[in-house]
């Protein structure tokens, strides 16, 4: 593992990059991107950013830039992928070249020939906000808006229990240099199509409590999104619909996939660790907020991951609460 400064001399020393964001691209890993190829390119380097899925379309003030994904390029380097699964069909075979990787995952695999990891950082734009500071580059508002964009959208809009102070001083930061804040959340928390807000009448009225309710689980479908018309760029947030039922521990959105595979979304409260219980099949991510997949019908997923989740609960003496 090295340090920030370190990633900062590998920046300098390299050039005609290609910056790989995760599948299902979310506002982190395309904000940590898009700014670290403004940043690159202030110093005089060729960057361009690629993703196996298309970017979502409320994200298009960060996406519209100049940017050939397919070009050549001599430098990989991965933000905000914890593990190479994660980076989708396309881009698959790139998985034993990544140069360099930029995280924030405890449950990263180090896969990359550099890995750099701060699993203290909320956001994987915060990491990027420390590196511009430690490259020397000043903020222009596109950059703010990246950074804080990232920021903002992996905190819950700051409310996450891995949101810090140094949190809120990136926030500051890129605030200060021109982050238009106010519309962005307004945008990301504040904003949904009427295709989203009933497939969320769908998904709520697929409710299911277990122990206690201490374990809520709704389910989205693809005969769901067939009927209401939602895409799935329209529904990032629908997976912490579960946790925010009061007395709620584990709350789980399982997902139908057009390959026939069953993602879960897992968000909890403490003292349930989400990234433990997502691990044990195979997926991972943070304490609060993780995911994993199931090759087999969403019923008999079900089983196995609330069979898991009895466990914990057991484990803390909640299960029978």
């Amino acid at each position: 593992m090295v340090d920030i400064k370190k990633v900062a001399e590998f920046l300098n020393e390299h050039d005609f990059y290609r910056i790989l964001c995760h599948q299902n691209p979310d506002g982190d890993t395309i904000g940590s991107a898009f700014a670290l190829k403004r940043m690159l390119e202030m110093l005089g380097k060729t960057a361009n950013v690629c993703c196996s899925d298309a970017f979502p379309p409320q994200y298009d003030y960060m996406t519209r830039v100049e940017n050939n994904p397919e070009a050549d390029y001599n430098t990989l380097v991965t933000v905000d992928i914890a593990d190479t699964s994660l980076f989708g069909k396309k881009y698959e075979d790139l998985k034993n070249s990544v140069d360099l990787n930029i995280d924030h995952h405890a449950s990263n695999s180090n896969y990359a020939n550099i890995s750099f990891v701060d699993s203290s950082s909320a956001a994987n734009c915060e990491i990027i906000y420390k590196l511009s500071l430690e490259l020397g580059i000043k903020l222009d508002s596109y950059l703010a808006d990246c950074i804080y964009t990232g920021l903002t959208t992996d905190t819950g809009c700051f409310r996450y229990a891995s949101v810090t102070a140094y949190t809120h001083l990136a926030a500051m930061g890129a605030i200060n240099a021109g982050a238009h804040h106010s519309e962005i959340n307004r945008a990301m928390f504040e904003t949904k199509s009427l295709a989203r807000i009933n497939t969320e009448q769908l998904v709520i009225g697929s409710l299911e409590m277990y122990f206690e309710s201490r374990c809520a689980v709704m389910m989205l479908t693809r005969e769901m999104l067939e009927k209401t018309g939602a895409k799935e760029d329209e529904l990032e947030g629908t997976a912490s619909l579960p946790r925010e039922i009061e007395g709620v521990l584990v709350g789980a959105l399982f997902r139908e996939k057009p390959d026939g595979t069953i993602k879960v979304s897992v968000r909890t409260n403490a003292p349930i660790d989400a990234s433990r219980l997502c691990l044990n099949f195979g997926g991972g991510g943070h304490k609060a907020a993780a995911g994993c997949s199931f090759s087999c019908d969403i019923n008999e997923a079900k089983v196995k991951f609330l069979a898991e989740v009895e466990k914990i609960l057991d484990e803390r003496n909640f299960s029978n609460r």
